[in-house]
């Protein structure tokens, strides 16, 4: 019996004295930890670090006395308080631990929720330190304080450092949109907006009190202390509006607020680099609150995504016009009310700063008129006003700065006078309504289909223009894609868009079916709501008291 004889083996075994390895699939990279994050979460990362450090440089409390210690006077930056300075670096680490989470240096059970709420007790200490030093300022900064160093009130280190912490305790837009954890994260960050939001109301109130207790009621005539009431009144309004409007969530007051908030902090940064020529150096409680502090926090606190996805849902192209014309009717208001300051000004004193008074006047004319034409525009052809609208905000921003000018470099007039600073924070107004026309991705897309085509240019031909043309059929109509699918549907988005105008509304109500998606309309005009309200019909009053209508 043969044998076959044994295969050779390859040459490689044959001569190297081993086994052929087995093949083995390529190595591929999965994708980065750290690409899931939004751009929006990255620029908080960034916002926050900013006005961390540069709080550092900024006057924490201003000319506080140290007779007991050092015999000497100065003022207390930021950056030479022990205290401040530790508590600011801690809330500057905490910004990364998201990287940390993310890359798995933390541990493999630290969860987005988990991640948020670490992130948020590492900046706990620097809310706890404003309270301390929030109170100390209330008792009137006596013997204790002057011993500790503390001066009166609260300087822009205060201001700009507290929109930083916020900036970065307040979860992030990835955070909330974690199955898991997401919603019980989006909850928490909207009461920890209202507890801020109580403080606020807290310290409004018992500063308006000190202030009036503190009045030399016999020192002053009764012109002057009236009107600085009244301004303080309408500052206390114009800070606690948006609160209010927050609680009834409403989609367009966090992003109103937001930007006046994120003015006002841009605006204490640049009165910094000018010498605080400006103001906004201090905010005692003695003084009638911390309006300043409240509004820069507002910069964080309102630009929040887990308050903004708290706020009754609508859809962004809505969203974003209605945003627009309500920022226009806020920058008409208190133009309208600058203005009138300025008319009493001249009335009661008119030997008094006769040209700072009349620039004033002037100035806010203009703001409140372009902001009255702008609305009008974007109400009456909201498809073909974006240019109009865009050159008015411009208009706009020229009288804000000319007051903002006049009011920093001409005196004063009695109770009536603003720090600078506030001029500067009115541009968050017009810059809103820039940004809702211009940045949204929706609004964007809904416009451009109004767009003119382009006009050729003489370099440019139909290279077909030289081809016999033959016969072809004619093809069918094109269809919008973004069209309802039927007649009926087309009448229901009709009804619920903010921006069909009133007398189509109106017309709607003859058909019972689409008052449940008129009901829905957010800009319906009152006496439509207390018409659809005495229909009684179950669905419309669950729809209008689902948005706070009735």
């Amino acid at each position: 019996m043969t044998y076959p004889a044994p295969e050779q083996p390859s040459s490689a075994a044959a001569y190297q004295g081993q086994y052929v390895p087995y093949p083995t699939a390529p190595v591929t990279r999965g994708p980065s930890p750290l690409s899931s994050i939004p751009v929006s979460d990255w620029v908080r990362d960034a916002a926050a670090v900013a006005l961390l450090l540069v709080s550092l440089a900024l006057p924490w409390s201003l000319s506080f006395s140290t007779d007991g210690l050092l015999g000497d006077s100065f003022t207390s930056t930021a950056a030479t308080r022990v205290d401040v300075l530790l508590i600011t670096i801690l809330s500057v680490l905490s910004v990364a631990v998201t990287v940390l989470a993310r890359a798995g240096a933390l541990g493999t059970g630290l969860t987005p929720g988990r991640t948020a709420a670490l992130r948020a007790a590492l900046n706990a200490p620097y809310a706890i330190l404003v309270v301390v030093y929030m109170f100390l300022d209330a008792v009137g900064a006596g013997e204790v304080a002057e011993y500790l160093g503390v001066g009166s009130g609260l300087g822009a280190a205060v201001i700009v450092g507290l929109a930083g912490a916020l900036f970065a305790a307040t979860p992030r837009l990835h955070e909330i949109r974690d199955p898991l954890s997401g919603g019980r994260l989006a909850r928490g960050g909207v009461v920890g907006t209202f507890t801020v939001l109580a403080v606020m109301a807290l310290t409004m109130l018992v500063g308006f009190i000190l202030l009036l207790l503190a009045m030399p009621w016999q020192a002053i005539s009764g012109w002057d202390a009236a009107a600085a009431i009244v301004v303080l009144i309408l500052q206390d309004v114009a800070l606690a509006l948006p609160a209010v409007l927050v609680l009834r969530r409403s989609p367009t007051a966090p992003r109103i607020a937001g930007s006046v908030g994120i003015a006002v902090v841009a605006g204490i940064i640049i009165s910094a680099l000018t010498g605080f020529e400006l103001g906004g150096t201090l905010s005692s409680l003695h003084g009638g609150g911390y309006i300043l502090v409240w509004f820069g926090a507002y910069a964080a606190l309102l630009t929040s995504p887990a308050l903004l996805a708290s706020m009754t849902a609508l859809p962004p192209l809505n969203t974003w016009f209605l945003t627009a014309r309500q920022a226009l009717v806020t920058l008409t208001t208190v133009s309208t009310i600058l203005a009138v300051f300025a008319v009493i000004a001249l009335v009661t004193d008119p030997s008094s700063a006769i040209g700072f008074s009349v620039g004033i006047l002037l100035s806010q004319v203009l703001a409140a008129g372009v902001a009255l034409v702008a609305r009008i525009q974007l109400v009456g052809a909201p498809q073909t006003s974006r240019t109009i609208v865009l050159s008015l905000m411009a208009g706009a921003a020229v009288g804000e700065i000319v007051a903002l000018i006049l009011s920093a470099t001409s005196p004063r007039y009695s109770g009536l006078a603003l720090e600078p600073v506030l001029y500067l924070a009115l541009l968050g107004l017009p810059a809103v309504v820039t940004y809702a026309l211009v940045a949204p991705r929706e609004v964007r897309e809904y416009l451009g289909t109004f767009a003119p085509p382009a006009a050729p240019t003489a370099y440019q031909y139909d290279a077909d223009q030289y081809r016999a043309a033959a016969p072809t059929a004619l093809a069918p109509p094109a269809t919008d894609a973004a069209a309802p699918a039927s007649s009926a549907d087309y009448y229901a988005a009709r009804a619920a868009d903010p921006l069909t105008p009133a007398e189509e509304l109106y017309q709607y109500t003859s058909d019972p079916s689409l008052w449940p998606s008129l009901a829905a309309n957010p800009a319906l005009y009152p006496e439509l709501v207390t018409w659809l309200a005495s229909t009684g019909d179950p669905h419309v009053l669950a729809v209008l008291r689902s948005r706070g209508a009735i």
